[in-house]
């Protein structure tokens, strides 16, 4: 499993240093995300879960659980990955902007950047208009 290879930087899972890595949406439980309705999910499909304090990653390991972004949605073709760019962004520019950058960032960005163009508030040119307007 990959994140044994990642975990070998630090030594063990659960570092007594800062965090030498940093984990944006791998190893987590994407059954989060599945759900009859929006009510339903464990994980709601938010642009910006950072803003209500609302978790949409869930670790699949409890020892991984510290160097997961709780806020970076994992695995899921029909959330664009404009916004888990966004959260990135936001965490870095809040942790990491003015240095002490993990040894190592996982960073999952699916092939699918521009989101499920079926729904068009997913769309490129409406993630696009969010970021200027």
């Amino acid at each position: 499993m990959c994140w044994k290879r990642a975990r070998a930087i630090c030594g063990t899972p659960r570092c007594e240093q800062a965090s030498p890595w940093r984990d944006y949406g791998f190893f987590v439980d994407t059954t989060t995300y599945l759900c009859a309705t929006p009510a339903t999910c464990l994980s709601p499909k938010l642009t910006n879960p950072f803003s209500s304090k609302t978790q949409v990653a869930y670790s699949q390991n409890v020892d991984l659980t510290p160097f997961t972004d709780p806020y970076f949605r994992g695995f899921d073709n029909q959330f664009p990955d404009y916004y888990r760019y966004q959260e990135w962004l936001r965490e870095f520019n809040a942790n990491y902007a003015t240095g002490g950058l993990p040894a190592l960032s996982l960073v999952r960005l699916m092939h699918d950047h521009t989101g499920n163009f079926n729904d068009p508030a997913d769309s490129a040119e409406h993630a696009g208009t969010a970021a200027i307007g």
